[in-house]
């Protein structure tokens, strides 16, 4: 399980920079850098409150795309803990993880 630091604000998923999902998805299969990547998971909030069924996950599963990054290992994060950011974005190609370090 990976820690989780959202600051993705406009996510409907995010509550207090954590993720009420249970998993999340990475994508950027041709990365290099964090720009190249985002969060596939992102949906956009819809008004001024989000209403979530559950707690938002101090940490969960990452599965990821962005196969040239270090800390991929058969499409799963293996990091102790990623950020995800994109403050203000409407859609999920306007957020990255910042986390994303290009294998050597």
């Amino acid at each position: 399980m990976t820690r989780l630091a959202c600051n993705v604000d406009t996510c409907a998923y995010n509550e207090e920079h954590k993720c009420c999902l249970k998993e999340i998805r990475v994508d950027g299969s041709r990365a290099d850098d964090e720009r190249d990547t985002c969060c596939s998971s992102f949906t956009c909030r819809s008004g001024q409150c989000c209403n979530h069924a559950v707690e938002p996950n101090t940490e969960l599963r990452v599965e990821c795309e962005a196969i040239n990054c270090r800390f991929n290992d058969a499409r799963a994060c293996t990091a102790r803990s990623i950020d995800i950011a994109g403050s203000g974005a409407r859609r999920m190609e306007e957020t990255e993880c910042s986390t994303f370090a290009a294998e050597a």
